[in-house]
């Protein structure tokens, strides 16, 4: 499946090679994984935490890696093969399984981000998250810095 996401974060820095992140993300993906009859999604919010170490910062980039926690709200649509037998005929059935819940798990994850003045930046993200799945997310982003 694949999707997008968006997320609003705040880093304060706790010293010179230290960052303290908070954030909310909004996560919906979707797909046809198993059957083309069926359409596959994941809808998320999360609320993430996380300490970020700065290996590297110069005036006009930065590299963070670290680790974080998340708590996650999701709604989930899902389909599993359900191999019956209709008079000696195999039959395939792709019963829908919907689900709702609450997860929480660990995520690394490193960020590249480049200044292109005092307010605006862009920059790549990878976050490696175990929470109710293993799921990777990775993309561009553009930041705003206050």
């Amino acid at each position: 499946m694949t999707g997008v996401a968006g997320f609003a974060r705040y880093n304060v820095a706790v010293n010179d090679w230290l960052q303290a992140v908070a954030g909310l993300k909004r996560i919906e993906a979707s797909g046809h994984p198993r059957t083309a009859s069926v359409t596959e999604f994941t809808k998320a919010t999360t609320i993430d935490v996380a300490l970020l170490a700065v290996p590297f910062a110069t005036d006009h980039a930065a590299l963070r890696i670290g680790l974080g926690y998340t708590f996650s709200f999701y709604h989930t649509r899902r389909t599993y093969p359900d191999y019956g037998h209709n008079n000696q005929e195999a039959v395939v059935n792709w019963p829908v399984v919907d689900s709702r819940g609450r997860a929480h798990g660990t995520t690394l994850e490193a960020e590249y981000d480049y200044y292109f003045s005092d307010i605006f930046s862009a920059g790549f993200r990878v976050s490696v998250c175990k929470a109710y799945d293993g799921i990777i997310m990775a993309g561009p982003f553009a930041g705003i810095r206050f």
